[in-house]
């Protein structure tokens, strides 16, 4: 299993950075500056003896990414039933399993080996991501315009972020080239056309002319019909899907959906919220209503991965984005509502950090930003990624004192240094921030895959 998920990956020893201006360089040459930039960077609260070397050679390094997503993707798929859903949590400490189903919690999942099979293809892998959109394709249903929707049991309603995280475990596990017969690699192209096909089904607005926005429904009704207000977790979701959808899977259609709800879900779960501090006097969350704070804090991660993708597409048509993502990172790090705690687990902040560190911060030539953000994950995002999962040999606190015999454990993440509970979902979330950051230590390509 370890040398299948450690094939093709680059050494970090390996990348060169040279001193080039931002201004004008590719997304490619921005990864390489952003590791010259993390080496180098001199954080305020740093030993005088800190050398710009001990990033590279202590902090963190590519075989400690390698092992965490070795064992992550071990965690996962050892979660699996039989029937191709996952167990939803182990307590260690209890040696207690706790199913509290939820559709959107396993498409999720589903989606999380999609993308460590997409990073490192494995025939494992492959058969578990297979597995368990076999079990969603048992409660799929199209109508006659061939959008595809989930009827999951034991849930009322649908919820279109199931729908969202299922189109992207599809997106991430095609773009990987499994080895597939024809006739499996046609049904799956096909099951992600319908999903594809009932988010734009789902898009919703609310007000009218200037003040009208693009959003999308947050449930379905099983006879597939999109109902209720938005939800930002799904607006977020449903818009990286269909972003990644024309990006990766050639559906250019989107195109023309894709600027009107990217501008409308902004300004419905993020815009108000942030416009609410600046009245205030306040960017960091104590003049702005918890109705927006929940917004926010839901919409984060995934827009910003969105933002991320619209700027690789066309930088100049998406400039909106530059400031919107710079402004959003700005809030989530200064959020006295939502701190970033070191003793809790950091990683679905950290998805929308990368890219905003990456593509915003560096290439914007804002140093001020860039170091800020820099420091952040040099001095406790990335060295912290490991300190919570069983197994690790970065592991600390209570994630040292776990069994590593313990199957249904080994490689799980826990929420906090302190919780025995090792989840899926966090799991997830953790095993997508460390590829990003792999992928930003060691990628010689045009930009980040995920």
């Amino acid at each position: 299993m370890g040398s299948c998920l450690l094939q093709q990956q680059t050494k970090l020893s390996a990348i060169k950075p040279t001193k080039i201006s931002l201004e004008h360089t590719s997304a490619g040459e921005r990864l390489s500056s952003a590791v010259e930039h993390l080496q180098s960077v001199r954080c305020s609260h740093d030993d005088k003896d800190d050398t710009p070397q001990l990033l590279a050679t202590s902090v963190v390094n590519s075989s400690s990414l390698d092992t965490a997503l070795e064992l992550g993707a071990k965690f996962l798929m050892s979660r699996q039933k039989p029937e191709g859903n996952f167990h939803y949590e182990y307590d260690w400490k209890k040696k207690e399993n706790s199913d509290d189903d939820n559709s959107v919690r396993q498409a999720g999942t589903t989606w999380g080996l999609a993308f460590l099979h997409a990073g490192a293809p494995s025939a494992e892998l492959s058969e578990a991501v297979l597995k368990a959109l076999k079990f969603f394709e048992q409660y799929a249903s199209e109508d006659k315009h061939g959008r595809r929707f989930v009827r999951y049991p034991g849930e009322e309603d649908g919820k279109l972020g199931t729908i969202a995280l299922l189109a992207l475990a599809h997106i991430d596990f095609l773009r990987s080239s499994p080895m597939l017969d024809a006739k499996t690699a046609k049904k799956l192209k096909n099951h992600l056309d319908g999903y594809i096909k009932f988010l734009l089904h789902a898009e919703t607005s609310v007000g009218k002319g200037d003040n009208k926005r693009h959003a999308f429904h947050g449930r379905y009704k099983h006879s597939g019909e999109p109902f209720a207000d938005d939800s930002a977790y799904f607006d977020g979701e449903a818009l990286l899907a269909l972003v990644r959808a024309a990006r990766h899977m050639g559906h250019k259609n989107l195109w023309e959906t894709i600027p009107r709800v990217a501008k409308g879900s902004w300004l419905i779960n993020a815009e108000t919220g942030l416009d609410q501090g600046d009245k205030h006097g306040d960017k960091h969350g104590d003049g702005i209503d918890e109705k927006e704070l929940k917004r926010m804090k839901g919409f984060y991660q995934w827009s910003s991965m969105a933002m991320y993708e619209l700027l690789q597409t066309d930088k100049h048509k998406f400039t909106p984005f530059e400031k919107r993502i710079l402004r959003y990172a700005d809030w989530r790090l200064g959020s006295a509502k939502f701190p970033l705690d070191q003793k809790k687990n950091a990683a679905v902040t950290l998805e929308g950090l990368v890219p905003a560190y990456l593509v915003v911060a560096l290439g914007a030539q804002d140093k001020e930003r860039a170091d800020k953000i820099g420091c952040l994950l040099r001095r406790s995002g990335i060295p912290n990624l490991n300190i919570m999962q069983v197994g690790h040999p970065d592991a600390q606190g209570e994630a040292l004192k776990a069994s590593n015999n313990d199957p249904h454990a080994f490689g799980g993440v826990q929420p906090s240094v302190d919780s025995p509970k090792l989840r899926i979902d966090t799991t997830q979330h953790q095993m997508h921030a460390v590829l990003q950051i792999k992928q930003m230590l060691t990628s010689h390509g045009d930009a980040l895959l995920f």
